[in-house]
């Protein structure tokens, strides 16, 4: 059976500008050594995108290039509160072999793949767009999930806020997750064969332990 990995490659032989692209977001990426949202997390969702569009006959290519760049915020500006706006805003940059239309649809993927997750006004009205943010939502579930949300926390307290070095406030933001819904079908039955929102039960729990300290 042909891997995710294999996948991949396929579209880069089809489409060599979408190799082109994955090439050049990697280096930068790699150069940016972001602690979270480094290349591994981006080629994550790239995988996730796959298995969810194909699975959805979305247009993969809107999806590829969309997740490909769907955290380039975070090279410009380590802010997580508007990583989807700036990324949007600079992606015409890495899309000049792109047609308007399609750089149009692919900046609407970027500035909507935070879907419902709160602070986040901006929801995905596309096929497209709702597969990447599926994509990058599934990132929060499973034990996977568990291991990022840890790293997303160390990333931010260095670069962003201080106020993520506190216990109480990762708990606090973390607690509510489960709330956020995954658009598609495909997506939502990703999330449950590898045991939902975990952290929100772990920092549901932890809220209860931190009350003794407030």
């Amino acid at each position: 059976m042909e891997s995710y990995r294999q996948r991949l490659e396929g579209y880069f032989s089809e489409d060599p500008r979408l190799q082109r692209l994955y090439i050049r977001a990697k280096e930068a990426f790699d150069k940016k050594d972001l602690i979270a949202h480094g290349w591994d997390h981006t080629y994550r969702d790239i995988i996730n995108a796959i298995r969810i569009g194909e699975t959805k006959g979305a247009n993969m290519g809107i999806v590829l290039p969309a997740v490909i760049l769907h955290d380039i915020g975070f090279l410009y500006n380590p802010d997580p509160k508007v990583h989807n706006v700036v990324g949007a805003e600079n992606c015409a940059e890495w899309l000049e072999e792109w047609r308007d239309e399609e750089k149009n649809h692919i900046k609407a993927c970027i500035l909507t793949h935070k879907g419902k997750y709160r602070g986040f006004p901006f929801e995905p009205a596309t096929l497209e767009a709702r597969v990447v943010c599926d994509a990058d939502l599934l990132e929060k579930v499973g034990y996977i999930g568990l291991l990022q949300g840890v790293r997303t926390f160390v990333e931010f307290a260095h670069s962003s806020d201080p106020k993520f070095r506190a216990l109480l406030t990762i708990a606090q933001t973390l607690a509510h997750i489960e709330d956020i819904p995954l658009y598609t079908k495909t997506g939502q039955k990703i999330a449950e064969e590898r045991g939902g929102f975990l952290r929100t039960t772990l920092c549901k729990k932890a809220l209860a332990e931190l009350a003794e300290y407030v």
